[in-house]
């Protein structure tokens, strides 16, 4: 220590104003790399940060958009379903008109909030559920349908013989031709295919009671299997409101979509108890 004191008390004065300049340059440097270290430091916390916040922008323009376009397949798919007991089930793809509402529920899984995904999952499986049932209760309609079908096919068929043996008894009255073989063959003709025409006409009349009867079966039992539905589109709806910051009353929607659905089905009820007096 003394040899340190000694050799610094040597130092002559320029020497002490060099080591001065030395360390206050040394000061001044490591003052600067420790405000860039800070200055580095704040820069990457902002760039972190506006990333991320255009990345939530990214994400909440796209989960508009998708729930914009799910909200309105799940209206559709409302819609279509109701539309289903003024349909001829027999003649066509249940679930064609389906397959926008499941794949905005695909997209929507992607982008949705836990909440609303879980939401869209149950309404989905309520559908599948739901479309399975009308494809099994569409067989017995179906069945009818191609009764009706038949005997109309048969009923023309028989009708086309009837009217070409009547054309053959006119022609065989008006030519005064009286041969009693030809006109007994002739009548004997007529009355078989005029009574298979009855026959047929009578089938035909049955399967169209039989169509009509199933028909108003499978309506009536549709607004009832739609009614768990139509909560569940509500509870969607609320989910979907929610991850887009709007302001929602969910008790008042759920009350005001109870009452709605009320309205339709007795609309729909009505409509169909005209149709039968028709």
């Amino acid at each position: 220590m003394e040899y340190i004191k000694l050799a610094f008390s040597n130092l002559p004065v320029a020497a002490w104003a060099a080591v001065g300049t030395i360390f206050g340059a040394i000061v001044a440097l490591a003052a600067t790399l420790i405000s860039n270290v800070g200055n580095n430091n704040r820069l990457k916390i902002q760039l972190e940060h506006d990333a991320k916040e255009k990345n939530i922008d990214r994400m909440n323009t796209l989960r508009k958009e998708v729930y914009l376009a799910a909200v309105g397949e799940i209206s559709g798919a409302t819609s279509y379903l109701s539309s289903l007991p003024s349909k001829d089930l027999s003649k066509m793809n249940i679930s064609e008109d389906l397959q926008g509402l499941f794949i905005a529920a695909a997209k929507l899984s992607l982008v949705a909030s836990t909440s609303t995904q879980k939401a869209i999952d149950i309404l989905g499986v309520a559908y599948s559920n739901l479309i399975f049932l009308i494809i099994q209760r569409v067989g017995p309609l179906q069945q009818a349908s191609n009764e009706i079908a038949l005997n109309d096919r048969l009923y023309e068929d028989a009708m086309t013989d009837v009217r070409r043996i009547l054309g053959e008894l006119t022609r065989f009255n008006e030519g005064a031709r009286t041969e009693a073989l030809i006109n007994q063959a002739l009548h004997n003709s007529f009355d078989f295919f005029s009574g298979q025409a009855k026959k047929i006409n009578e089938e035909r009349r049955a399967a169209y009671a039989e169509f009509n009867r199933l028909t108003e079966m499978f309506n009536k039992q549709l607004f009832l299997d739609m009614a768990p539905v139509a909560a569940l589109q509500v509870e969607v709806m609320i989910s979907v409101r929610a991850d887009l910051g709007i302001d929602t009353d969910d008790a008042e929607i759920r009350e005001r979509q109870k009452k709605h659905w009320g309205q339709i089905v007795s609309s729909a009820e009505e409509a169909l108890e005209k149709m039968k007096t028709q």
